[in-house]
């Protein structure tokens, strides 16, 4: 089975370009929006979405480990590595 991805979604164009980028390649990811940050459109996306509010870590981490994501993490310019 092939591990779930996790997008931590903050505001701006980035969380939208990784969405974009893996749907195109057929991967779901799990998204944790952050009330007042994240757009709607972008947290809709996420199969699931956990909606937080900055700071909730432990929340953030139970929800990771709740939706299965796994793995190593990927900065902005290695995006396109993720997949």
């Amino acid at each position: 089975m092939k591990a779930k991805i996790g997008l931590i979604a903050g505001r701006g164009e980035y969380p939208r370009l990784v969405l974009e980028g893996a749907k195109a390649r057929g991967v779901t990811l799990a998204v944790a929006a952050f009330q007042g940050e994240t757009e709607a459109r972008v947290a809709a996306r996420g199969q699931p979405t956990e909606w937080l509010r900055v700071g909730q870590l432990g929340k953030l981490i139970s929800f990771f480990t709740k939706a299965e994501v796994r793995g190593d993490f990927c900065w902005p310019d290695h995006a396109s590595e993720a997949f």
